[in-house]
């Protein structure tokens, strides 16, 4: 009688009448907002560096694909536009180091 969490994505899909992947966007998409919403507002209140919402926004994807919400190359695609997104700053900081 537990409760089997590789089936939410099925059962919150059926329940709504939508697809199997858009079930399992809209799993992760919730498991992101329960972890990043509480993060940004203590990194906010904090002054803590955002990089640590961006570490619990992985984790929770990670977390996700390892319980089969998420496809690994969404999560993939989603580590790369991270990467170009922050690729400037990298460039920068090695640029001024040498």
């Amino acid at each position: 009688m537990g409760v089997d969490l590789t089936d939410f994505p099925q059962g919150l899909a059926d329940q709504l009448g939508i697809d199997l992947f858009a079930g399992q966007i809209l799993a992760a998409c919730i498991m992101l907002a329960l972890l990043l919403f509480p993060t940004l507002f203590l990194t906010k209140k904090f002054n803590f560096p955002t990089i640590t919402a961006l570490i619990m926004g992985m984790l929770g994807l990670g977390f996700c694909v390892a319980v089969g919400w998420l496809p690994i190359w969404l999560f993939t695609v989603i580590c790369m536009v991270i990467a170009l997104m922050f690729s400037k700053q990298v460039i920068g900081i090695f640029q001024r180091g040498s």
